[in-house]
C-alpha cells in the first residue's frame, strides 16, 4: 500500500543567505527620500561592529521590501551575501499585500512630513480598492487612520501633490498655507509653469501665485533666500519662456487671459529680460 504522507505546509517566511548584487528595490521605495551618503555610512560603521540586527525582507525573487538602508549599508561594505527574511506569505497573497506591508513598515519608522505623508496615502488608498469597506464608513476615512488624520485632510494633501515642485517646496518650507498651496493645482499647466519659474527666481510665492488668483494677497514679510547670479539667471530663462509659452497659449484661447492680462504678461517679460541684460546674463 502507498505510505499517505502529509504535505509539509510552505512557511510564512524564512531566513536565506541571499547574494547582495542580486537583489533590487521594490518601486513603492521611489516614494520616500533617498538616504543620504551619510545616514548609509553611519549604519554601515555601526553594522561592522555589531553586524546586521535585522535581515532584509524579501520577496522569494529577491525583492526588496523593507530593508534598503541596510542593503545599501551592506553594499557599502564590500560584503557580498546577507541574511534575508524572505516573505513567502506576502508573495502568496499578491502585489497589493507586498506593497501594502512595504508602506506600513515605512510609515511606522520614519518620520515623514505631510506631504511624504500624503504620498504614502495616495498608494495605500490605490491599494485598498479591492477591500470591502463597511457600512456608514468612507474608504478615505479608514486609510487616513493610519495617519491620525481624516480623509478630507489627506484628500486636501494629495491635491497639492498635483502642483509643482516649487510649490510643495515652499508649502513643506512654511511659505505658503494650505489653502493657498492646493489652489494652485486648480489653474492650468502653463500657468502652473510660470508661477513655478518665478518662486524658482526667489519671487514670493504668494505673490507667484497672486498673479492668476488675485485673492491671494502676499504675505510673507520673511526674506527669500538668493541665489547666486548663475542660478538667477537660469531660473529668469525659465520664467521668461513659461511666460511666452503661457501668451502664446491664449492667443489660441487655450487659456483664459484677456487683450490686457496678456499685455501686462509681455511687458513682465520685458523686465525679467532688462534684469538679465544688467546682470550681464543676457
Amino acid at each position: 500500500m502507498p505510505v499517505n504522507r502529509k504535505r509539509r505546509p510552505k512557511p510564512k517566511s524564512s531566513i536565506e543567505e541571499r547574494q547582495v548584487d542580486e537583489l533590487t528595490l521594490h518601486p513603492g521605495h521611489k516614494i520616500y527620500p533617498e538616504p543620504t551618503e551619510h545616514e548609509i555610512a553611519q549604519l554601515a560603521g555601526d553594522m561592522k561592529g555589531r553586524g546586521l540586527q535585522h535581515p532584509i525582507e524579501i520577496t522569494p525573487d529577491g525583492v526588496i521590501i523593507a530593508g534598503q538602508r541596510r542593503w545599501l549599508a551592506m553594499k557599502k561594505l564590500g560584503r557580498s551575501t546577507t541574511r534575508c527574511r524572505v516573505r513567502y506569505d506576502l508573495a502568496e497573497k499578491g502585489p497589493h499585500a507586498v506593497s501594502e506591508h512595504l508602506l506600513a513598515d515605512n510609515l511606522f519608522r520614519r518620520q515623514l512630513s505631510e506631504l511624504q505623508q500624503a504620498r504614502v496615502y495616495r498608494e495605500l488608498l490605490k491599494n485598498s480598492k479591492d477591500h470591502p469597506v463597511p457600512p456608514g464608513r468612507e474608504r478615505r476615512d479608514l486609510v487616513a487612520a493610519f495617519f491620525g488624520r481624516s480623509g478630507r485632510k489627506m484628500s486636501r494633501l494629495v491635491r497639492i501633490l498635483e502642483t509643482p515642485l516649487a510649490v510643495q517646496n515652499a508649502y513643506e518650507a512654511g511659505k505658503l498655507n494650505q489653502v493657498t498651496a492646493e489652489s494652485v493645482a486648480g489653474l492650468l499647466p502653463a500657468q502652473q509653469k510660470v508661477i513655478a519659474a518665478a518662486i524658482d527666481a526667489g519671487e514670493c510665492p504668494y505673490a507667484a501665485i497672486a498673479k492668476f488668483i488675485p485673492r491671494v494677497a502676499s504675505k510673507s514679510t520673511k526674506p527669500t533666500r538668493q541665489k547666486s547670479p548663475a542660478n538667477m539667471a537660469d531660473a529668469l530663462r525659465a520664467a521668461i519662456a513659461a511666460t511666452a509659452e503661457l501668451i502664446k497659449a491664449s492667443e489660441g484661447n487655450d487659456v483664459g487671459l484677456d487683450a490686457p492680462q496678456r499685455k501686462l504678461l509681455a511687458d513682465i517679460i520685458e523686465r525679467m529680460q532688462e534684469m538679465l541684460r544688467r546682470g550681464g546674463g543676457a
